[in-house]
């Protein structure tokens, strides 16, 4: 019999790949799929650029996504006077969500 004609794709719908909570970013561990739904609770910068470069997050626009937020938990521990000395506090943490490993 074919398997494929038991799958409860509703079931899925309510899968999101990434989630912001306002202080962590929640990301689905693609890694794990599809026997598990379990996220990675990304707190930092580094989290969330250990979380790309371990593939648990996969494709362009999901990695995108999540290279953006890493970039604002980054950013939110900044303290600076202006923008261009924020961005050059910032360059640390994005050279490693940028890391070809």
């Amino acid at each position: 019999m074919n398997d494929s004609a038991h799958i409860d794709y509703a079931r899925y719908d309510h899968i999101r790949p990434l989630l912001w909570t306002g202080d962590a970013l929640e990301l689905l561990d693609q890694r794990k799929l599809p026997f598990v739904v379990e996220h990675l609770h990304c707190d930092s910068s580094d989290t969330v650029a250990e979380a790309i470069h371990s593939l648990a997050v996969r494709g362009a626009p999901a990695i995108g996504i999540a290279a953006g937020w890493g970039v604002v938990l980054a950013a939110r521990d900044i303290d600076a006077d202006d923008g261009s000395a924020a961005l050059q506090k910032l360059e640390p943490a994005l050279l490693r969500l940028n890391a070809d490993d």
